[in-house]
């Protein structure tokens, strides 16, 4: 038998408090995320994608990501540093050869990760971005939040 177990309110707070709160955020950075954090970063920065992504990607799970939804981004307990810019929602698309890493950066303008990803301006003059040594790096919005997407062929 299935047994359910509906939260109140003033315990559903006190668990976001131990979440959102300093030692709740340490107990976050020692647990899965101190080891899959800067896995993650990697591949968002378009820096390398190593063996080590299957502790990223248990750690994604444990926030609500799976393999098989495509780009649409899961909020992290952690923050994450992309080209020093702050980032709690990302969205990871790993289907064979394609492969896609997306870093979603609130109160970031298009400028700012330009900048700070040392992104050029593109022949067609309206997007930016930069090859790097694993792939393509752009900068773009999604729903008017600025977003840092490495994409690249893992067959290629």
């Amino acid at each position: 038998m299935l047994k359910q177990t509906i939260l109140g309110a003033g315990t559903m707070a006190c668990l976001l408090a131990a979440i959102t709160s300093p030692a709740g955020a340490a107990a976050a950075a020692t647990g899965p995320w101190a080891k899959a954090g800067p896995v993650l970063e990697a591949a968002l920065a378009c820096n390398r994608i190593d063996n080590h992504f299957s502790l990223a990607e248990q750690a994604l799970q444990g926030a609500g990501w799976n393999v098989s939804q495509g780009v649409q981004p899961v909020a992290l307990p952690v923050t994450l540093k992309v080209y020093g810019l702050a980032t709690q929602r990302v969205g990871v698309f790993r289907d064979g050869g394609e492969q896609l890493y997306r870093s979603y950066l609130p109160g970031v303008s298009i400028a700012q990760a330009v900048k700070a990803a040392k992104l050029k301006l593109g022949k067609d003059g309206q997007e930016y971005g930069r090859v790097t040594k694993m792939g393509v790096l752009t900068a773009g919005t999604e729903d008017g939040v600025t977003t840092l997407t490495c994409t690249f062929d893992s067959e290629a």
